[in-house]
């Protein structure tokens, strides 16, 4: 399945009963719609329930089901999708944002993606073999997301996986105070980090020397050390995050 890579996110085609929007590939999230593409394809919308993610504003949720969900040749029936309002996303991503694709497609299949040939390739798990493939690095799931163990210049973290962020690494803000990481390094620099759906994310901006997850080492590589008191960017475990920054 080919994809866009715009502001190092992942925009798959995918056929939501019968029409066509670009939504984000995210193992961060679950699958969203916005309220335009549910009233677009007459849905009928229920329940109300507080959400929050990058940034400290949140926003509501509601819940609706689609019959048919398909990515190029696979076909997904009755997917639960939440609906938030996350339209002016667009104004940030430079296109119209429509949605998420996350966890039910990622629960379904193995999901290899080739960042240089901008493609996703869907795997019955049943069927797939590990060989080849790369280095393995285990996870356990924080909710629905995976996370990975590692260090930062040998400092303890974990890490989800999540192919939403923009960033290469992007440190909570409990994680950056515990261990004085902004006394750290040098050179530093404030700035706006990313945006998400609880508005812009904030944070100091540095260059660590060696990254490990699992048994695999990368040096050199920039961190978003958030500052933030509010969201998920605030929570106490994980350390942080793994964005396509890295990932690609």
């Amino acid at each position: 399945i080919p994809f866009r890579f715009v502001n190092h996110h992942i925009y798959v085609e995918a056929k939501l009963n019968g029409r066509s929007f670009p939504l984000l590939v995210d193992t961060g999230a679950v699958n969203v719609i916005t309220p335009t593409v549910a009233r677009a394809l007459g849905l009928r919308v229920v329940g109300d329930a507080q959400v929050k993610g990058a940034g400290e504003l949140t926003a509501h949720a509601a819940f609706t089901q689609v019959a048919n969900m398909s990515l190029g040749d696979v076909r997904l029936r009755d997917q639960l999708f939440a609906v938030v309002a996350l339209e002016a996303l667009g104004e940030v991503e430079g296109m119209p944002f429509h949605g998420i694709i996350g966890y039910e497609l990622f629960k379904r299949f193995v999901v290899r993606v080739d960042y240089p040939a901008q493609t996703l390739t869907l795997s019955d798990a049943a069927a797939w073999k590990p060989d080849g493939a790369g280095q393995g690095v285990p996870f356990i799931f924080n909710g629905t997301v995976p996370e990975v163990a590692g260090d930062i210049d040998g400092v303890a973290a974990s890490f989800d996986i999540d192919t939403g962020s923009r960033a290469s690494v992007g440190l909570n803000s409990p994680f950056v105070q515990r261990h004085a990481l902004r006394a750290r390094y040098r050179p530093a620099i404030e700035a706006v980090t990313g945006w998400g759906l609880g508005g812009a994310t904030r944070g100091t901006v540095a260059r660590v020397k060696r990254l490990r997850l699992g048994t695999v080492g990368v040096s050199d590589v920039v961190v978003d050390m958030s500052s933030h008191r509010f969201g998920t960017l605030s929570h106490s475990a994980p350390a942080g995050s793994i964005g396509s920054g890295l990932l690609k």
